[in-house]
């Protein structure tokens, strides 16, 4: 199925492509969406709970990626002793 903006429903025997044409593709009225695939990708950035979160998952790992902790009763004299950041692979 199509139309004359370029919005494309095609359905083959090797899957199905959904193309909004440049335009938006709004899901609603739907209390779950279940994706039951191996894997998930995506291009852009994702943002959970956008009615409240400002924060993409690629900002929130470089928050994560980039934080310290204080450690607590080292004698430093006037300085400040924090850990590295993390090197665990991602």
């Amino acid at each position: 199925m199509h139309d004359n903006t370029g919005q494309k429903v095609y359905l083959s025997q090797a899957g199905m492509v959904l193309d909004g044409g440049g335009k938006p593709v709004t899901i609603t009225n739907t209390p779950d969406i279940l994706a039951d695939t191996p894997m998930l990708k995506c291009t852009g950035d994702i943002l959970d709970n956008c009615n409240t979160n400002t924060r993409t998952m690629a900002g929130m790992r470089t928050v994560a990626n980039g934080h310290t902790h204080p450690i607590n009763n080292v004698q430093t004299g006037g300085s400040t002793i924090n850990t590295q950041p993390p090197t665990q692979p991602e």
